[in-house]
């Protein structure tokens, strides 16, 4: 849940709290107020009928209330009270009163500011009969019902503008939040040139001045790394080209001379001494050998292929290698037609990609099928890319929880010298895929 959603939920409760607050409010007056206006009512009408019941002290006045109670016999309703005449020894005479207001009136309103029966019922006796008078609430609640309906109406309005307003403010006030927030995002992923602005907020202008101010020194402190990975990537690969150079000029004579000396050793003594000839014939095999294992040597330190002809050669005779050492796995090839030629950097830096790459195949895929692709794509600008795609069905990992050895970093630094972006999509059971996608023009070309 995101701090926009909590802050407005929080004031949202505070409103409603608030709202809830002011409608028992409302309520309670309102049943504060029928209940007075139906007891004025009857206490008003039970002290006239009483006065004039005592005033009747004679005969005739008796007679005349007679008469007017003869009238009420059953049942008189003015518009805040019921009145009805009644004999008290007649039981089946004895009727509830009607006390449901009109039907605009909602049930729960009518439930919650009705007042009890008891409390607004008044009875005076005259003779053998009695007079009820009881309150009638329906139209006083009624009334009340149209005030305090606007009440609780404009109650709610307040509280649905109150929570838009709010929504909207929060959003307006967080922007810059959501700013700082993408420049961090941006800077997890490996753009260091992005910069939090300033939106003339003390509080936040600060948070974003020393925000640029950290991000400025990881963009210095990336460039030097990415400075010093690239020098160390290019020693590393003369120090590699001179020492396969050496091999080849130094230890590679010397093999040969060997070699030279041993077959002369060998037609030599052949007919004089086999013990000899059979000596000189070893040390010939044993010298074969080893200028085997010195080309695999330089080989892997420095293609010489490489230069002679080309990435797309260069890779194709490693791979045939890579298949001739592992039976387990076959490792497919293929290049695209339209293939450009590179530079020196560009060349050794895909060679050791593929490499690395086929050597982490070997030690932790597990797989039955690896596949390698050169390939030229062309994006929606126009530009054209170089793009390495390298898979497996081995048995992948979960790139989040595992740590990223020595085979990845090296090839993230190769990458990362040629300005290129490293994509890796792996999880248990799935394999892995590795996709390195370079701008041609970010690169060396050959002749540049």
């Amino acid at each position: 849940m995101g701090v926009r959603l909590r802050l407005n939920l929080l004031l949202s409760l505070i409103f409603f709290a608030a709202f809830a607050a002011g409608a028992v409010y409302a309520l309670d007056n309102a049943r504060r107020a029928v209940v007075d206006e139906l007891r004025a009512s009857t206490d008003l009408a039970s002290t006239l009928l009483q006065g004039l019941l005592d005033a009747a002290a004679d005969e005739a006045g008796r007679v005349s209330i007679a008469a007017m109670l003869d009238q009420l016999e059953g049942r008189a309703k003015t518009r805040h009270l019921s009145i009805m005449v009644t004999d008290p020894t007649a039981a089946s005479r004895q009727e509830r009163l009607p006390d449901r207001g009109p039907q605009t009136v909602p049930d729960w309103f009518f439930a919650l500011v009705r007042p009890g029966p008891a409390s607004l019922t008044r009875t005076v006796g005259f003779e053998d009969r009695s007079i009820v008078i009881a309150a009638d609430p329906g139209d006083e609640i009624a009334e009340a019902w149209r005030e305090t309906g606007a009440q609780l109406a404009v109650l709610a309005g307040v509280f649905v503008v109150a929570n838009a307003v709010v929504y909207l403010f929060l959003g307006r006030a967080l922007v810059p939040l959501n700013k700082i927030s993408a420049a961090l995002t941006g800077i997890e992923r490996g753009d260091y040139a992005a910069r939090a602005p300033r939106v003339g907020l003390p509080d936040i202008d600060g948070l974003s001045e020393r925000f640029n101010l950290m991000a400025e020194a990881l963009e210095r402190s990336h460039a030097d790394n990415a400075m010093l990975a690239q020098r160390s990537l290019a020693i590393q690969e003369e120090e590699r080209r001179y020492l396969a150079h050496e091999l080849h000029d130094e230890m590679g004579q010397s093999i040969t001379a060997i070699k030279a000396l041993a077959v002369s050793i060998q037609e030599r003594s052949e007919h004089t001494d086999e013990a000899v000839a059979e000596s000189a014939a070893t040390i010939t095999e044993v010298s074969s050998d080893i200028y085997a294992r010195v080309r695999q040597m330089m080989t892997r330190l420095h293609p010489v292929i490489l230069d002679e002809l080309g990435l797309v050669s260069a890779v194709e005779l490693m791979v045939d290698d890579w298949n001739t050492h592992h039976d387990e796995c076959f490792c497919s090839f293929r290049a695209a037609r339209d293939f450009p030629d590179l530079g020196d950097k560009a060349r050794i830096g895909i060679y050791r990609i593929v490499q690395e790459a086929l050597t982490n195949i070997a030690k932790h895929a597990n797989a039955r099928e690896g596949h390698v692709r050169l390939e030229r794509d062309t994006d929606a600008d126009g530009a054209i890319n170089i793009v390495v795609d390298i898979s497996d069905n081995g048995i992948g990992f979960d790139l989040a929880q595992c740590p990223q050895g020595l085979g990845l970093v090296g090839i993230q630094e190769r990458v990362n010298a040629m300005n290129g972006r490293l994509e890796i999509e792996t999880a248990p059971g799935r394999g892995v895929h590795l996709k390195v996608n370079t701008p041609l023009d970010s690169i060396d070309q050959e002749g540049n």
